[in-house]
């Protein structure tokens, strides 16, 4: 988002006031989320074709005084991210807002989501117990229903750098915000900042 601007008041007369240091420290401090949350999927092995990684970005929108940003990307992100319940266990993801069997979420989607992810993630259990490769379909089928039945795992690995970074940008941001309205009506007014995070 280009030009964030604050409208302030003075002697009834309302002006706008650019926001240029506080946006350019943002933009330093959005580029470092999204290089943290790729190192974090190819850490954990979550990178298998990189769509999810190339999708990253912290997005941001700007309504009166409210300048608002939010983890964003492919869909599935969330689920990568906060993992999900299983049906039958929730040890995985015991905090996720997300369950398989809720009736809540997308339906059909597991099934094709694990059959295309098989065919680039190369998988030692690929074969029984007699060596022999296990044919796809019964190989999908058997991920499907062991992800269905005890979830997917957290691992936060979006949120946690979000968070983590926030906290050694906030004051950097915090004094560009209030450079940007110096300059521009020589007043300092006081500012509060709020992460909030979905």
């Amino acid at each position: 988002m280009a030009g964030w601007k604050v409208e302030y008041e003075v002697d009834g007369v309302w002006s706008k006031v650019r926001l240029d240091q506080a946006e350019r420290i943002f933009k330093n401090y959005r580029r470092a989320v999204v290089r943290a949350a790729q190192a974090n999927l190819k850490r954990l092995g979550k990178n298998a074709t990189g769509n999810l990684s190339k999708s990253l970005q912290v997005g941001v929108k700007q309504q009166d005084y409210l300048i608002e940003w939010y983890p964003d990307g492919l869909p599935y992100w969330q689920y990568v991210d906060y993992g999900v319940q299983g049906a039958l266990t929730n040890y995985k993801a015991p905090e996720s807002p997300f369950k398989f069997g809720s009736g809540t979420g997308p339906k059909g989607r597991l099934v094709p989501s694990i059959d295309k992810w098989v065919v680039v993630k190369p998988i030692p259990e690929a074969r029984d117990e007699k060596g022999k490769f296990i044919p796809r379909k019964e190989l999908v089928r058997r991920i499907a229903r062991a992800v269905y039945l005890h979830g997917l795992e957290t691992t936060y690995f979006f949120t946690d750098p979000m968070y983590n970074l926030w906290k050694r940008y906030e004051l950097q941001f915090e004094d560009a915000m209030y450079e940007d309205i110096d300059s521009a009506i020589g007043d300092k007014i006081p500012i509060e900042l709020v992460m909030i995070l979905p």
